[in-house]
């Protein structure tokens, strides 16, 4: 699924199992991380439901005890791993196994610069789990500004204005 398509509205109903957020685009990834929070921890959440940790140092059982333990105040865990690429070469077997037969206490987001949908793993994540963050086209981008203006500070700006910020910000979002 595209991140834009994700962010411009709430999911629905229970988060999957596993969220794979992929791409070049940072600004993007950080706001889907957001955003996935919000609807995994609705409310805000508290930070005993939500465990991060860094994909290049990271061992597997750190991260399966964090989704198989239960919230200390009910509720789903959320486990974040960032730059997981590291993590996801080191564990394909075991997230392939965990795809499987995930817990029912724990939501896993690996955020990653890369993802190859024709791997083994990526075919056994449903495709609206995997959000992708790549920077968009230019007309895209105008579109974004506008939105985003309006829908974070509640102040509108005109097509030409914001065709203007892009030309003059270049193509990265943040």
């Amino acid at each position: 699924m595209d991140s834009l398509t994700f962010l411009s509205k709430m999911p629905k109903g229970d988060p999957p199992p596993i969220l794979v957020v992929h791409g070049e685009e940072t600004y993007l990834r950080r706001q889907v991380l957001t955003h996935i929070r919000q609807w995994v921890l609705p409310e805000g959440g508290d930070d005993f439901s939500l465990s991060t940790h860094a994909g290049d140092s990271v061992e597997w059982a750190t991260v399966h005890g964090d989704l198989e333990t239960r919230s200390f105040f009910g509720g789903r865990r959320l486990v974040i791993v960032e730059n997981a690429d590291p993590f996801i070469s080191a564990n394909r077997s075991r997230l392939e196994k965990y795809v499987g037969a995930p817990s029912e206490s724990g939501v896993l987001v690996l955020e990653a610069k890369t993802w190859r949908s024709t791997t083994k793993l990526a075919k056994l994540i449903n495709q609206k789990a995997t959000l992708g963050c790549k920077a968009p086209t230019t007309a895209k981008l105008v579109e974004w500004a506008q939105h985003h203006c309006l829908r974070s500070y509640q102040k509108p700006i005109n097509p030409q204005a914001a065709r203007l910020l892009v030309e003059l910000g270049g193509s990265a979002m943040g």
